[in-house]
């Protein structure tokens, strides 16, 4: 078991185990939905600000947008060519951010699953990502041994 995240407001926690992910409540140790589609390992995961959605991403090279409480899958986001390691929510929900083994960021529009941008400069895999609480910017941290900052523009459509 491994805690992936936790969401303090609802008691909810997520945790990985072998392809799937699983929604826990914290006061009673009840498993109440596993999130299952990854042909691979799942690796991470966040819940949406409004508390409507996981993001999971995995081995597969994949995330998948799914909705809490029915454990449907919305949306598969394809595009990395290496394992995804790290998927957060911007503050707004508006955006989803993934770090892959390809060396890459993605900019993933939730609404869509449409990939608005590719972030390249690490050198080797990154292992953690995250938006800055306004929502202005990421930070990376990648096996090459550097944390990098993001200024996001927000992509025109």
């Amino acid at each position: 078991l491994q805690i992936l995240d936790n969401n303090d407001k609802q008691g909810l926690f997520l945790s990985r185990s072998n392809n799937n992910i699983k929604l826990w409540n914290a006061v009673n140790n009840q498993n109440f939905v596993s999130y299952e589609g990854h042909t691979n390992l799942a690796t991470c995961g966040d819940f949406s600000p409004c508390g409507k959605w996981i993001i999971s991403g995995s081995h597969d090279n994949t995330l998948r947008l799914w909705e809490i409480f029915t454990g449907k899958c919305k949306l598969v986001l394809e595009g990395h060519t290496g394992w995804v390691n790290s998927c957060s929510f911007s503050p707004c929900g508006q955006w989803i951010v993934s770090g892959s083994a390809d060396n890459t960021l993605r900019l993933w529009e939730t609404s869509t699953g449409n990939c608005k941008s590719v972030l390249k400069g690490h050198t080797s895999r990154v292992d953690s990502c995250s938006f800055s609480p306004c929502g202005q910017w990421i930070i990376s941290c990648s096996r090459d041994n550097t944390l990098r900052l993001w200024e996001i523009v927000p992509p025109e459509n």
